[in-house]
Protein backbone atom coordinates (compact mmCIF):
# COMPACT_ATOMS: atom_id res chain seq x y z
CA UNK A 1 0.00 0.00 0.00
CA UNK A 2 2.82 2.39 0.87
CA UNK A 3 4.63 1.58 -2.39
CA UNK A 4 1.49 2.47 -4.43
CA UNK A 5 1.20 5.83 -2.71
CA UNK A 6 4.88 6.52 -3.33
CA UNK A 7 4.63 5.73 -7.07
CA UNK A 8 1.44 7.80 -7.42
CA UNK A 9 3.17 10.78 -5.79
CA UNK A 10 6.16 10.55 -8.16
CA UNK A 11 3.90 10.36 -11.27
CA UNK A 12 1.81 13.31 -10.07
CA UNK A 13 4.92 15.45 -9.52
CA UNK A 14 6.27 14.57 -12.98
CA UNK A 15 2.99 15.48 -14.67
CA UNK A 16 2.79 18.75 -12.78
CA UNK A 17 6.38 19.63 -13.71
CA UNK A 18 5.72 18.85 -17.38
CA UNK A 19 2.59 21.01 -17.39
CA UNK A 20 4.51 23.83 -15.73
CA UNK A 21 7.31 23.63 -18.31
CA UNK A 22 4.84 23.69 -21.21
CA UNK A 23 3.05 26.71 -19.74
CA UNK A 24 6.42 28.47 -19.36
CA UNK A 25 7.23 28.01 -23.07
CA UNK A 26 3.73 29.01 -24.25
CA UNK A 27 4.43 32.74 -23.84
CA UNK A 28 7.65 32.53 -25.91
CA UNK A 29 5.91 30.50 -28.62
CA UNK A 30 3.13 33.09 -28.93
CA UNK A 31 5.71 35.93 -29.09
CA UNK A 32 7.66 34.18 -31.87
CA UNK A 33 4.47 33.49 -33.85
CA UNK A 34 3.47 37.18 -33.52
CA UNK A 35 6.83 38.32 -34.96
CA UNK A 36 6.52 36.03 -37.97
CA UNK A 37 2.88 37.03 -38.51
CA UNK A 38 3.80 40.75 -38.51
CA UNK A 39 6.52 40.14 -41.11
CA UNK A 40 4.19 38.05 -43.25
CA UNK A 41 1.48 40.69 -43.16
CA UNK A 42 3.97 43.43 -44.13
CA UNK A 43 4.75 41.43 -47.29
CA UNK A 44 1.12 40.54 -48.09
CA UNK A 45 -0.06 44.13 -47.64
CA UNK A 46 2.33 45.11 -50.45
CA UNK A 47 0.43 42.96 -52.96
CA UNK A 48 -3.09 42.45 -51.56
CA UNK A 49 -5.82 44.16 -49.63
CA UNK A 50 -6.44 43.04 -46.03
CA UNK A 51 -9.71 41.26 -46.92
CA UNK A 52 -8.06 39.26 -49.75
CA UNK A 53 -5.96 37.05 -47.49
CA UNK A 54 -5.62 35.45 -44.07
CA UNK A 55 -2.40 34.23 -42.46
CA UNK A 56 -1.81 31.75 -39.63
CA UNK A 57 1.62 31.04 -38.10
CA UNK A 58 2.45 28.00 -35.98
CA UNK A 59 5.88 27.82 -34.32
CA UNK A 60 7.72 25.33 -32.14
CA UNK A 61 10.64 26.23 -29.89
CA UNK A 62 13.37 24.26 -28.17
CA UNK A 63 12.80 23.69 -24.47
CA UNK A 64 16.14 25.03 -23.26
CA UNK A 65 15.92 26.41 -19.67
CA UNK A 66 19.17 28.41 -19.92
CA UNK A 67 18.15 30.25 -23.11
CA UNK A 68 14.67 30.81 -21.66
CA UNK A 69 16.23 32.41 -18.58
CA UNK A 70 18.46 34.64 -20.74
CA UNK A 71 15.49 35.71 -22.88
CA UNK A 72 13.45 36.72 -19.84
CA UNK A 73 16.37 38.65 -18.36
CA UNK A 74 16.80 40.61 -21.63
CA UNK A 75 13.05 41.18 -21.73
CA UNK A 76 13.09 42.56 -18.17
CA UNK A 77 15.99 44.91 -19.06
CA UNK A 78 13.87 46.34 -21.88
CA UNK A 79 11.36 47.80 -19.42
CA UNK A 80 13.78 49.17 -16.79
CA UNK A 81 13.09 52.82 -15.80
CA UNK A 82 15.17 55.21 -17.87
CA UNK A 83 15.92 52.71 -20.64
CA UNK A 84 14.72 53.67 -24.19
CA UNK A 85 11.89 51.56 -25.54
CA UNK A 86 12.42 50.50 -29.21
CA UNK A 87 9.82 51.81 -31.62
CA UNK A 88 9.66 48.51 -33.50
CA UNK A 89 9.00 45.50 -31.17
CA UNK A 90 10.72 43.23 -33.70
CA UNK A 91 14.01 45.11 -33.16
CA UNK A 92 14.18 44.34 -29.39
CA UNK A 93 17.53 42.77 -28.37
CA UNK A 94 15.70 39.94 -26.52
CA UNK A 95 14.33 38.68 -29.85
CA UNK A 96 17.81 37.40 -30.81
CA UNK A 97 17.57 34.75 -28.05
CA UNK A 98 13.96 34.08 -29.04
CA UNK A 99 15.02 33.28 -32.63
CA UNK A 100 17.70 30.92 -31.27
CA UNK A 101 14.95 28.99 -29.43
CA UNK A 102 13.03 28.44 -32.71
CA UNK A 103 12.77 24.81 -33.76
CA UNK A 104 10.45 25.05 -36.75
CA UNK A 105 7.77 27.35 -38.12
CA UNK A 106 4.77 26.70 -40.35
CA UNK A 107 3.10 29.58 -42.25
CA UNK A 108 -0.33 29.01 -43.77
CA UNK A 109 -1.71 31.67 -46.11
CA UNK A 110 -5.33 31.56 -47.25
CA UNK A 111 -5.88 33.60 -50.42
CA UNK A 112 -9.12 34.71 -51.96
CA UNK A 113 -10.17 32.82 -55.08
CA UNK A 114 -9.90 36.01 -57.15
CA UNK A 115 -6.11 36.26 -56.67
CA UNK A 116 -4.24 35.25 -59.85
CA UNK A 117 -1.84 32.24 -59.86
CA UNK A 118 1.04 34.51 -60.99
CA UNK A 119 0.58 36.72 -57.95
CA UNK A 120 0.32 33.61 -55.75
CA UNK A 121 3.72 32.36 -56.96
CA UNK A 122 5.22 35.83 -56.48
CA UNK A 123 3.83 36.07 -52.93
CA UNK A 124 5.25 32.66 -51.99
CA UNK A 125 8.67 33.60 -53.35
CA UNK A 126 8.80 36.93 -51.50
CA UNK A 127 7.49 35.36 -48.25
CA UNK A 128 10.18 32.68 -48.38
CA UNK A 129 12.85 35.37 -48.77
CA UNK A 130 11.40 37.75 -46.16
CA UNK A 131 10.74 35.13 -43.44
CA UNK A 132 13.99 33.22 -44.14
CA UNK A 133 12.13 29.90 -44.49
CA UNK A 134 14.52 26.92 -44.39
CA UNK A 135 12.78 23.71 -45.45
CA UNK A 136 15.79 21.65 -44.33
CA UNK A 137 15.07 22.77 -40.74
CA UNK A 138 11.42 21.75 -41.01
CA UNK A 139 10.04 25.23 -41.96
CA UNK A 140 7.22 25.34 -44.49
CA UNK A 141 4.86 27.69 -46.31
CA UNK A 142 1.51 26.49 -47.61
CA UNK A 143 -0.98 28.54 -49.62
CA UNK A 144 -4.66 27.60 -49.72
CA UNK A 145 -7.63 29.03 -51.66
CA UNK A 146 -11.03 30.01 -50.30
CA UNK A 147 -13.88 32.42 -50.93
CA UNK A 148 -13.13 35.02 -48.29
CA UNK A 149 -15.80 37.54 -47.29
CA UNK A 150 -15.39 40.99 -48.83
CA UNK A 151 -14.25 43.89 -46.68
CA UNK A 152 -17.41 45.93 -47.29
CA UNK A 153 -20.20 45.12 -44.81
CA UNK A 154 -23.65 45.98 -46.13
CA UNK A 155 -25.45 48.61 -44.18
CA UNK A 156 -28.73 47.60 -42.61
CA UNK A 157 -31.64 49.52 -44.12
CA UNK A 158 -33.39 51.80 -41.71
CA UNK A 159 -37.07 50.99 -41.23
CA UNK A 160 -39.51 53.81 -41.80
CA UNK A 161 -41.87 54.59 -38.96
CA UNK A 162 -45.48 53.48 -39.39
CA UNK A 163 -47.78 56.25 -40.62
CA UNK A 164 -50.76 57.28 -38.54
CA UNK A 165 -54.24 58.03 -39.96
CA UNK A 166 -53.54 61.77 -39.67
CA UNK A 167 -50.44 61.44 -41.83
CA UNK A 168 -52.34 59.46 -44.46
CA UNK A 169 -55.06 62.10 -44.56
CA UNK A 170 -52.47 64.85 -45.03
CA UNK A 171 -50.77 62.91 -47.86
CA UNK A 172 -54.08 62.40 -49.69
CA UNK A 173 -55.00 66.09 -49.31
CA UNK A 174 -51.64 67.28 -50.66
CA UNK A 175 -51.86 64.85 -53.59
CA UNK A 176 -55.26 66.17 -54.57
CA UNK A 177 -54.03 69.77 -54.37
CA UNK A 178 -50.97 68.96 -56.51
CA UNK A 179 -53.14 67.21 -59.11
CA UNK A 180 -55.57 70.15 -59.27
CA UNK A 181 -52.67 72.62 -59.70
CA UNK A 182 -51.15 70.50 -62.49
CA UNK A 183 -54.48 70.34 -64.37
CA UNK A 184 -54.91 74.12 -64.04
CA UNK A 185 -51.40 74.83 -65.41
CA UNK A 186 -51.89 72.46 -68.37
CA UNK A 187 -55.23 74.11 -69.30
CA UNK A 188 -53.70 77.61 -69.26
CA UNK A 189 -50.73 76.51 -71.39
CA UNK A 190 -53.05 74.85 -73.91
CA UNK A 191 -55.16 77.99 -74.21
CA UNK A 192 -52.13 80.31 -74.69
CA UNK A 193 -50.51 78.22 -77.49
CA UNK A 194 -51.78 78.38 -81.06
CA UNK A 195 -52.10 75.15 -83.08
CA UNK A 196 -49.09 74.47 -85.32
CA UNK A 197 -49.59 74.07 -89.09
CA UNK A 198 -49.56 70.58 -90.55
CA UNK A 199 -46.24 71.12 -92.42
CA UNK A 200 -44.48 72.18 -89.20
CA UNK A 201 -45.83 69.20 -87.29
CA UNK A 202 -44.71 66.71 -89.93
CA UNK A 203 -41.20 68.18 -90.20
CA UNK A 204 -40.65 68.40 -86.46
CA UNK A 205 -37.27 67.15 -85.25
CA UNK A 206 -37.52 64.29 -82.74
CA UNK A 207 -36.17 65.21 -79.28
CA UNK A 208 -32.78 63.93 -78.26
CA UNK A 209 -32.75 61.02 -75.83
CA UNK A 210 -32.64 62.20 -72.24
CA UNK A 211 -29.92 61.21 -69.88
CA UNK A 212 -27.30 60.39 -72.56
CA UNK A 213 -24.92 63.19 -71.50
CA UNK A 214 -25.42 62.38 -67.82
CA UNK A 215 -24.51 58.73 -68.43
CA UNK A 216 -21.34 59.76 -70.24
CA UNK A 217 -20.33 62.01 -67.35
CA UNK A 218 -20.95 59.22 -64.85
CA UNK A 219 -18.88 56.78 -66.91
CA UNK A 220 -15.99 59.26 -67.13
CA UNK A 221 -16.07 59.88 -63.38
CA UNK A 222 -16.09 56.14 -62.69
CA UNK A 223 -13.12 55.56 -65.02
CA UNK A 224 -11.24 58.42 -63.37
CA UNK A 225 -11.83 56.93 -59.92
CA UNK A 226 -10.45 53.59 -61.12
CA UNK A 227 -7.33 55.28 -62.54
CA UNK A 228 -6.75 57.18 -59.28
CA UNK A 229 -7.14 53.95 -57.32
CA UNK A 230 -4.55 52.17 -59.48
CA UNK A 231 -2.22 55.18 -59.20
CA UNK A 232 -2.41 55.18 -55.40
CA UNK A 233 -1.74 51.43 -55.25
CA UNK A 234 1.35 51.69 -57.47
CA UNK A 235 2.62 54.68 -55.49
CA UNK A 236 2.26 52.87 -52.14
CA UNK A 237 3.96 49.75 -53.51
CA UNK A 238 6.93 51.79 -54.78
CA UNK A 239 7.21 53.46 -51.39
CA UNK A 240 7.32 50.09 -49.59
CA UNK A 241 9.93 48.72 -52.02
CA UNK A 242 12.14 51.82 -51.66
CA UNK A 243 11.99 51.63 -47.86
CA UNK A 244 12.73 47.88 -47.80
CA UNK A 245 15.41 47.86 -50.55
CA UNK A 246 16.80 51.45 -50.81
CA UNK A 247 20.07 50.61 -52.60
CA UNK A 248 18.53 48.27 -55.18
CA UNK A 249 15.65 50.66 -55.91
CA UNK A 250 17.95 53.68 -56.29
CA UNK A 251 20.22 51.78 -58.67
CA UNK A 252 17.22 50.46 -60.64
CA UNK A 253 15.62 53.91 -60.88
CA UNK A 254 18.87 55.36 -62.23
CA UNK A 255 19.00 52.60 -64.85
CA UNK A 256 15.33 53.29 -65.73
CA UNK A 257 16.16 57.00 -66.07
CA UNK A 258 19.14 56.33 -68.35
CA UNK A 259 17.02 54.12 -70.63
CA UNK A 260 15.07 57.18 -71.76
CA UNK A 261 12.29 57.35 -69.15
CA UNK A 262 13.17 60.81 -67.82
CA UNK A 263 9.58 62.10 -68.09
CA UNK A 264 8.23 59.02 -66.26
CA UNK A 265 10.71 59.49 -63.42
CA UNK A 266 9.73 63.16 -63.09
CA UNK A 267 6.05 62.17 -62.88
CA UNK A 268 6.93 59.50 -60.28
CA UNK A 269 8.73 62.05 -58.09
CA UNK A 270 5.82 64.45 -58.43
CA UNK A 271 3.37 61.70 -57.36
CA UNK A 272 5.46 60.63 -54.37
CA UNK A 273 6.16 64.22 -53.37
CA UNK A 274 9.47 66.00 -53.92
CA UNK A 275 10.57 65.86 -50.28
CA UNK A 276 9.69 62.17 -49.97
CA UNK A 277 11.51 61.41 -53.23
CA UNK A 278 14.62 63.20 -51.95
CA UNK A 279 14.58 61.02 -48.82
CA UNK A 280 13.90 57.73 -50.62
CA UNK A 281 16.44 58.23 -53.44
CA UNK A 282 18.98 60.46 -51.68
CA UNK A 283 22.01 58.91 -53.44
CA UNK A 284 20.94 59.95 -56.94
CA UNK A 285 23.50 62.27 -58.50
CA UNK A 286 22.86 66.04 -58.80
CA UNK A 287 22.86 65.63 -62.61
CA UNK A 288 19.76 63.44 -62.43
CA UNK A 289 17.94 65.91 -60.19
CA UNK A 290 19.02 68.73 -62.49
CA UNK A 291 17.59 66.98 -65.55
CA UNK A 292 14.35 66.26 -63.68
CA UNK A 293 14.10 69.93 -62.71
CA UNK A 294 14.67 70.94 -66.33
CA UNK A 295 11.85 68.63 -67.46
CA UNK A 296 9.43 70.14 -64.94
CA UNK A 297 10.48 73.69 -65.87
CA UNK A 298 10.00 73.10 -69.61
CA UNK A 299 6.57 71.48 -69.17
CA UNK A 300 3.92 73.57 -70.90
CA UNK A 301 0.75 71.91 -69.58
CA UNK A 302 -0.28 69.68 -66.69
CA UNK A 303 -0.32 65.97 -67.67
CA UNK A 304 -3.57 64.02 -67.42
CA UNK A 305 -4.22 61.63 -64.54
CA UNK A 306 -3.91 58.57 -66.78
CA UNK A 307 -0.43 59.77 -67.83
CA UNK A 308 0.61 59.79 -64.18
CA UNK A 309 -0.86 56.31 -63.71
CA UNK A 310 1.01 54.84 -66.70
CA UNK A 311 4.30 56.42 -65.58
CA UNK A 312 4.05 55.24 -61.96
CA UNK A 313 2.84 51.77 -62.95
CA UNK A 314 5.73 51.33 -65.42
CA UNK A 315 8.28 52.47 -62.83
CA UNK A 316 6.82 50.07 -60.26
CA UNK A 317 7.05 47.09 -62.61
CA UNK A 318 10.68 47.93 -63.39
CA UNK A 319 11.65 48.35 -59.72
CA UNK A 320 9.83 45.17 -58.71
CA UNK A 321 11.64 43.15 -61.38
CA UNK A 322 14.99 44.44 -60.12
CA UNK A 323 14.10 43.70 -56.49
CA UNK A 324 13.07 40.14 -57.37
CA UNK A 325 16.23 39.72 -59.43
CA UNK A 326 18.76 41.15 -56.96
CA UNK A 327 17.02 41.19 -53.57
CA UNK A 328 16.94 37.48 -52.77
CA UNK A 329 19.52 37.89 -50.00
CA UNK A 330 18.50 41.35 -48.87
CA UNK A 331 19.52 44.84 -49.91
CA UNK A 332 22.97 45.79 -51.11
CA UNK A 333 25.39 47.49 -48.72
CA UNK A 334 27.51 50.37 -49.95
CA UNK A 335 30.27 51.49 -47.51
CA UNK A 336 30.81 54.66 -49.59
CA UNK A 337 27.16 55.71 -49.64
CA UNK A 338 27.91 58.87 -47.60
CA UNK A 339 30.14 60.18 -50.42
CA UNK A 340 27.33 60.46 -52.94
CA UNK A 341 25.09 62.34 -50.52
CA UNK A 342 27.63 65.19 -50.47
CA UNK A 343 27.47 68.19 -52.80
CA UNK A 344 29.50 67.62 -55.94
CA UNK A 345 31.99 70.40 -55.13
CA UNK A 346 32.71 68.97 -51.66
CA UNK A 347 33.10 65.45 -53.09
CA UNK A 348 35.62 66.63 -55.71
CA UNK A 349 37.59 68.56 -53.08
CA UNK A 350 37.65 65.47 -50.82
CA UNK A 351 38.90 63.13 -53.54
CA UNK A 352 41.19 65.43 -55.53
CA UNK A 353 44.26 64.31 -53.51
CA UNK A 354 43.20 60.67 -53.26
CA UNK A 355 45.28 57.94 -54.92
CA UNK A 356 43.97 56.57 -58.24
CA UNK A 357 43.82 53.08 -56.73
CA UNK A 358 41.39 54.26 -54.04
CA UNK A 359 39.24 56.07 -56.60
CA UNK A 360 39.10 52.85 -58.65
CA UNK A 361 37.99 51.02 -55.50
CA UNK A 362 35.21 53.56 -54.91
CA UNK A 363 34.04 53.09 -58.51
CA UNK A 364 33.18 49.45 -57.71
CA UNK A 365 30.43 50.67 -55.38
CA UNK A 366 29.10 53.53 -57.53
CA UNK A 367 26.88 53.80 -60.56
CA UNK A 368 28.06 54.86 -64.02
CA UNK A 369 26.43 58.28 -63.58
CA UNK A 370 28.14 58.87 -60.23
CA UNK A 371 31.66 57.84 -61.28
CA UNK A 372 31.44 59.70 -64.61
CA UNK A 373 30.56 62.92 -62.78
CA UNK A 374 33.64 62.41 -60.61
CA UNK A 375 36.05 61.51 -63.42
CA UNK A 376 35.03 64.55 -65.49
CA UNK A 377 36.71 66.84 -62.92
CA UNK A 378 39.98 64.88 -62.76
CA UNK A 379 43.11 65.38 -64.84
CA UNK A 380 43.42 63.20 -67.94
CA UNK A 381 46.51 61.48 -66.52
CA UNK A 382 44.66 60.70 -63.31
CA UNK A 383 41.73 59.34 -65.34
CA UNK A 384 44.08 56.96 -67.19
CA UNK A 385 45.62 55.78 -63.90
CA UNK A 386 42.16 55.19 -62.38
CA UNK A 387 41.11 53.08 -65.39
CA UNK A 388 44.39 51.15 -65.24
CA UNK A 389 44.00 50.43 -61.51
CA UNK A 390 40.37 49.35 -62.04
CA UNK A 391 41.45 46.84 -64.69
CA UNK A 392 43.94 45.31 -62.24
CA UNK A 393 41.35 44.61 -59.53
CA UNK A 394 40.82 40.87 -59.04
CA UNK A 395 40.04 40.15 -55.40
CA UNK A 396 39.71 42.57 -52.53
CA UNK A 397 39.49 41.92 -48.75
CA UNK A 398 36.51 43.53 -47.07
CA UNK A 399 38.89 44.94 -44.45
CA UNK A 400 40.56 47.16 -47.07
CA UNK A 401 37.19 48.55 -48.22
CA UNK A 402 36.06 49.35 -44.68
CA UNK A 403 39.43 50.93 -43.88
CA UNK A 404 39.22 53.27 -46.89
CA UNK A 405 35.62 54.18 -46.05
CA UNK A 406 36.58 54.96 -42.43
CA UNK A 407 39.54 57.08 -43.58
CA UNK A 408 37.38 59.15 -45.96
CA UNK A 409 34.72 59.60 -43.30
CA UNK A 410 37.26 60.85 -40.75
CA UNK A 411 38.72 63.28 -43.31
CA UNK A 412 35.22 64.52 -44.08
CA UNK A 413 34.53 65.16 -40.38
CA UNK A 414 37.86 66.96 -40.02
CA UNK A 415 37.19 69.18 -43.05
CA UNK A 416 33.71 69.97 -41.78
CA UNK A 417 35.15 71.25 -38.49
CA UNK A 418 37.84 73.32 -40.28
CA UNK A 419 35.70 74.27 -43.23
CA UNK A 420 36.57 77.45 -45.10
CA UNK A 421 34.00 79.67 -46.75
CA UNK A 422 34.90 80.56 -50.33
CA UNK A 423 32.30 83.08 -51.41
CA UNK A 424 32.12 84.34 -54.97
CA UNK A 425 32.73 88.03 -54.31
CA UNK A 426 31.59 89.48 -57.65
CA UNK A 427 28.37 87.42 -57.57
CA UNK A 428 27.60 88.64 -54.05
CA UNK A 429 28.29 92.23 -55.07
CA UNK A 430 26.06 91.90 -58.16
CA UNK A 431 23.19 90.58 -56.02
CA UNK A 432 23.64 93.41 -53.54
CA UNK A 433 23.51 95.99 -56.32
CA UNK A 434 20.38 94.36 -57.71
CA UNK A 435 18.74 94.76 -54.29
CA UNK A 436 19.31 98.53 -54.40
CA UNK A 437 17.09 101.01 -56.19
CA UNK A 438 17.76 101.38 -59.96
CA UNK A 439 19.13 104.92 -59.52
CA UNK A 440 21.58 103.81 -56.83
CA UNK A 441 22.68 100.75 -58.81
CA UNK A 442 23.63 102.74 -61.94
CA UNK A 443 25.27 105.44 -59.82
CA UNK A 444 27.49 102.90 -58.00
CA UNK A 445 28.48 101.15 -61.23
CA UNK A 446 29.40 104.46 -62.90
CA UNK A 447 31.53 105.29 -59.86
CA UNK A 448 33.28 101.88 -60.10
CA UNK A 449 33.97 102.41 -63.80
CA UNK A 450 35.79 105.66 -63.03
CA UNK A 451 37.59 104.79 -59.78
CA UNK A 452 37.91 100.96 -59.74
CA UNK A 453 37.75 99.61 -63.30
CA UNK A 454 39.04 96.14 -62.34
CA UNK A 455 36.12 95.48 -60.00
CA UNK A 456 33.70 96.93 -62.56
CA UNK A 457 35.12 94.53 -65.15
CA UNK A 458 34.39 91.56 -62.84
CA UNK A 459 30.84 92.76 -62.16
CA UNK A 460 29.94 93.28 -65.83
CA UNK A 461 30.89 89.65 -66.53
CA UNK A 462 28.60 88.37 -63.76
CA UNK A 463 25.47 90.45 -64.46
CA UNK A 464 24.24 92.38 -67.48
CA UNK A 465 24.99 96.10 -67.22
CA UNK A 466 23.09 98.67 -69.27
CA UNK A 467 26.19 100.42 -70.63
CA UNK A 468 27.43 97.10 -72.10
CA UNK A 469 24.25 96.04 -73.94
CA UNK A 470 25.17 98.13 -76.97
CA UNK A 471 28.22 95.84 -77.43
CA UNK A 472 26.17 92.60 -77.32
CA UNK A 473 25.34 90.65 -80.53
CA UNK A 474 22.67 92.33 -82.65
CA UNK A 475 20.20 89.41 -82.60
CA UNK A 476 20.03 89.50 -78.79
CA UNK A 477 19.59 93.28 -78.58
CA UNK A 478 16.98 93.28 -81.38
CA UNK A 479 14.89 90.61 -79.65
CA UNK A 480 14.97 92.60 -76.40
CA UNK A 481 13.96 95.82 -78.21
CA UNK A 482 10.95 94.09 -79.82
CA UNK A 483 9.44 93.49 -76.37
CA UNK A 484 8.82 97.22 -75.73
CA UNK A 485 6.86 99.98 -77.42
CA UNK A 486 8.25 103.31 -78.66
CA UNK A 487 7.30 105.31 -75.54
CA UNK A 488 9.24 102.95 -73.28
CA UNK A 489 12.32 102.99 -75.53
CA UNK A 490 12.35 106.80 -75.40
CA UNK A 491 12.80 106.52 -71.60
CA UNK A 492 15.54 103.93 -72.02
CA UNK A 493 17.56 105.99 -74.53
CA UNK A 494 17.02 109.34 -72.81
CA UNK A 495 20.41 110.64 -71.74
CA UNK A 496 22.39 108.08 -73.77
CA UNK A 497 25.26 109.27 -75.97
CA UNK A 498 24.79 109.74 -79.72
CA UNK A 499 26.77 106.65 -80.71
CA UNK A 500 24.68 104.33 -78.50
CA UNK A 501 21.45 105.95 -79.73
CA UNK A 502 22.35 105.45 -83.37
CA UNK A 503 23.16 101.74 -82.76
CA UNK A 504 19.86 101.10 -80.96
CA UNK A 505 17.84 103.01 -83.59
CA UNK A 506 19.49 101.05 -86.39
CA UNK A 507 18.19 97.81 -84.84
CA UNK A 508 14.55 99.05 -84.73
CA UNK A 509 12.03 98.90 -87.59
CA UNK A 510 12.23 102.14 -89.67
CA UNK A 511 8.85 103.52 -88.62
CA UNK A 512 9.41 102.77 -84.93
CA UNK A 513 12.93 104.23 -85.12
CA UNK A 514 11.62 107.53 -86.56
CA UNK A 515 9.04 107.83 -83.74
CA UNK A 516 11.67 107.23 -81.05
CA UNK A 517 14.16 109.62 -82.68
CA UNK A 518 11.50 112.34 -82.97
CA UNK A 519 10.51 112.02 -79.29
CA UNK A 520 14.14 112.04 -78.16
CA UNK A 521 14.80 115.33 -80.00
CA UNK A 522 11.61 116.93 -78.65
CA UNK A 523 12.08 119.52 -75.93
CA UNK A 524 8.57 119.02 -74.57
CA UNK A 525 8.99 115.39 -73.35
CA UNK A 526 10.75 115.11 -69.99
CA UNK A 527 11.28 112.21 -67.56
CA UNK A 528 12.45 112.05 -63.98
CA UNK A 529 15.78 110.30 -63.19
CA UNK A 530 13.82 107.61 -61.34
CA UNK A 531 11.65 106.83 -64.39
CA UNK A 532 14.73 106.57 -66.62
CA UNK A 533 16.56 104.29 -64.15
CA UNK A 534 13.54 101.99 -63.73
CA UNK A 535 13.16 101.71 -67.51
CA UNK A 536 16.82 100.82 -67.92
CA UNK A 537 16.53 98.09 -65.26
CA UNK A 538 13.49 96.60 -67.02
CA UNK A 539 15.43 96.58 -70.28
CA UNK A 540 18.40 94.87 -68.55
CA UNK A 541 16.04 92.21 -67.13
CA UNK A 542 14.60 91.58 -70.60
CA UNK A 543 18.08 91.09 -72.06
CA UNK A 544 18.81 88.53 -69.31
CA UNK A 545 15.59 86.69 -70.19
CA UNK A 546 16.60 86.61 -73.87
CA UNK A 547 19.96 85.08 -72.94
CA UNK A 548 18.18 82.53 -70.76
CA UNK A 549 15.75 81.56 -73.54
CA UNK A 550 18.60 81.16 -76.00
CA UNK A 551 20.64 79.27 -73.36
CA UNK A 552 23.61 81.62 -73.81
CA UNK A 553 25.75 82.48 -70.80
CA UNK A 554 27.14 85.93 -70.16
CA UNK A 555 30.66 84.48 -70.29
CA UNK A 556 30.06 83.35 -73.89
CA UNK A 557 28.89 86.87 -74.80
CA UNK A 558 32.05 88.39 -73.37
CA UNK A 559 34.20 85.84 -75.19
CA UNK A 560 32.67 87.06 -78.46
CA UNK A 561 33.21 90.70 -77.44
CA UNK A 562 36.83 90.08 -76.46
CA UNK A 563 37.46 88.17 -79.69
CA UNK A 564 35.99 90.94 -81.83
CA UNK A 565 38.10 93.50 -79.94
CA UNK A 566 41.26 91.49 -80.62
CA UNK A 567 40.34 91.23 -84.30
CA UNK A 568 39.84 95.01 -84.48
CA UNK A 569 43.22 95.64 -82.85
CA UNK A 570 44.91 93.22 -85.24
CA UNK A 571 43.37 94.88 -88.28
CA UNK A 572 44.45 98.35 -87.06
CA UNK A 573 48.03 97.15 -86.54
CA UNK A 574 48.04 95.63 -90.00
CA UNK A 575 46.89 98.89 -91.60
CA UNK A 576 49.49 100.86 -89.67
Amino acid sequence: MFMRLFLFSILSLGAAFNAYAQSNYLEETVALESIYEMRARSVLNTFLRPHEYSVVVSAEIQQDPEKLKKYREDLDLRYLPGMPVPIDPQMAPANNVLHELKSRVEVTVVLNSSVSPEKEALIKKVLTSKLHIDESMGDSISIQRANLPSGDTPEKPQLLPELSWKMWALIILLSLLALAGLILVMNRRAQSQEPLPASASTNAIPPAPKGSSEELVEEREEDEFKIIDRLNKSRDQIYHLAVEYPQICTKALLEYFQEGHEEEVALLFETLGWETSRQLFDTLSPRVWGQVGHIVRERREQPAIDTYERAVSGAYQFLLSKVLEEGTYGDEKNPFQFLFKMPEKDLIRLLEKERPKNIALISLFSSTEQISGLLDHLDSKVQEQVILEASRLRSLPEKVVNSLASSLLSRLKQESTNKELRPDGPSVAANLMKALSPEKEFEIFDHLLKNNPEEAERLRRIRVQFVDIVRYPEEIVSEALEAFDADFLVKVLKGADEEARSIYLSLLPPKKARIVESDLSSSVIHFTPREIAESKRRFVNEVEQVLKRKKISLQEIWKQIDQSSEDDVTSVDFVA
